[in-house]
């Protein structure tokens, strides 16, 4: 059990780090449930991921006000967005599951533990459209 007596078992690293440090300042989870539900339907609108793994690529602060606000910065992914916009089936060496997987099961944790009601589903994701969530020895047959 983690701050207030809460089950995070089930959370990725960084929906943990974000759960177990902020937990009790409610203005921030609320500015960090904002920023989520802004980057789900970004993929849900075109199927690609943010990068919000890069050190600095998301940035809360404190306004001069005394408000919380954010940055995006350098969430795009790098190179051109063919070589991102690939579906598993045709990713034969997988290269690209770690990035999807990652990206999947943080926003979706911590969609979850937020209340989000329209969170992430792997279908929104284009690498996992009509396959859905490779499980062990379940891939895509060449």
């Amino acid at each position: 059990m983690g701050a207030k007596g809460k089950d995070e078992s089930h959370l990725s690293p960084f929906s943990l780090y974000i759960f177990i440090i902020y937990s009790a300042d409610l203005e921030y989870v609320e500015k960090v449930k904002e920023i989520l539900i802004k980057i789900i339907k970004f993929t849900k609108r075109t199927g690609q991921m943010v990068d919000i793994f890069g050190p600095d690529n998301l940035t809360i602060f404190t306004n001069e006000d005394g408000k919380l606000d954010y940055h995006l910065l350098d969430v795009i992914l790098p190179g051109p967005r063919s070589s991102w916009n690939k579906n598993i089936k045709d990713d034969p060496s997988f290269d690209l599951l770690r990035h999807n997987y990652q990206f999947y099961y943080a926003v979706k944790s911590l969609g979850d533990k937020l209340g989000i009601t329209d969170n992430l589903e792997a279908e929104d994701l284009v690498y996992f459209r009509g396959f859905g969530l490779p499980t062990m020895g379940k891939f895509p047959e060449r």
